[in-house]
């Protein structure tokens, strides 16, 4: 299931964003008394509902659209509410101040937009820079639209100056505080288990997940996003993404030759990140953690799911 103009959509919003605020830096304060921050929410709104009757016509929810197009759409749901919209708007204005006191060489004030345009975004990304012309283009994690100043300033730093070790570890540092794990918990609201994107041809994955839930969680783990990965990746047969709540499954497993324990080891395997999550040390993620390895050994037929993959992974390369 797919809707082509959902990432388009977004272009258009960030566009419309930057372009009232570096047009209007000093009053951003008052920005939702004015007409055009009103029509903007009920554009965002419009799109939100076109999005779900969408989804609903074609049998299933948001969370059955591409990984991108959902990014898009919790983003928008996200701005949707007044009091993060104005926490967004506040942020991106600070963060434009900041590039304009920070770097009075590199951007140029007169036509700030010619020179940098800065995108705070529900990205897979921390920061992510890149230049087209003599535009630079910065995408911001949305989990840092309620970090301080010099957090904030960190960042443009990092991404437009300088990468050095200390300060890419309090920019990640950062990203494990409840501050910041409280947008994206937002960001994730009200979102359902995928109905579409998780039927194979051979393999119902939302089948599998609530037949581990039950044998090894007590059916107490929460629902997740299932999806067959687009690659039909060799080497990293499942992933969990905690940021979509996705748990992805590579096609190469959707075959009615794969012995239903294989996948529902790798389906156990991947809701153990789900439930325990990683452990964070001097900056950086341990996601296969001593805890984790315990844990995963009480898969029934561990062994024999690890020799079989072993095997198979051996004989597809």
């Amino acid at each position: 299931m797919r809707i082509s103009n959902l990432v388009t959509a977004v272009y258009s919003i960030q566009k419309a964003l930057t372009d009232f605020l570096v047009h209007d830096f000093k009053e951003y304060e008052n920005h939702f008394s004015k007409p055009d921050i009103s029509f903007l929410l009920s554009k965002i709104k419009e799109i939100i509902y076109q999005t779900d009757r969408i989804c609903s016509r074609a049998g299933g929810y948001p969370s059955d659209l591409p990984t991108r197009s959902l990014r898009a759409y919790q983003w928008l749901r996200f701005l949707s509410q007044r009091k993060w919209l104005w926490l967004h708007l506040h942020a991106l204005a600070e963060f434009y101040h900041l590039a304009v006191k920070e770097f009075p060489l590199f951007v140029n004030q007169k036509n700030l937009q010619a020179s940098l345009q800065i995108n705070c975004y529900h990205s897979s990304y921390l920061y992510h820079c890149q230049k087209k012309g003599t535009q630079v283009i910065l995408e911001i994690n949305e989990g840092f639209i309620s970090s301080p100043t010099d957090l904030k300033r960190s960042i443009l730093i990092a991404a437009l100056q300088r990468r050095s070790a200390n300060r890419l570890k309090i920019i990640k540092q950062y990203s494990y505080t409840s501050e910041y794990k409280l947008i994206h918990a937002n960001l994730l609201e009200e979102l359902i288990h995928s109905r579409l994107i998780c039927k194979g041809e051979s393999v119902d994955l939302a089948e599998v997940y609530t037949e581990i839930n039950q044998d090894y969680f007590k059916s107490q783990l929460e629902p997740a996003r299932l999806v067959w990965s687009t690659r039909r990746s060799t080497r990293r047969l499942g992933y969990y993404h905690p940021e979509t709540n996705t748990i992805a499954i590579s096609k190469l497993l959707d075959s009615e030759t794969i012995p239903h324990y294989v996948i529902g080891y790798v389906m156990y395997h991947e809701m153990l990140h789900k439930k325990i999550g990683v452990k964070a040390v001097n900056g950086r993620r341990y996601a296969h953690t001593k805890a984790f390895k315990t844990a995963e050994r009480n898969f029934k037929s561990y062994q024999q799911a690890e020799e079989f993959l072993k095997q198979f992974q051996q004989n597809i390369c």
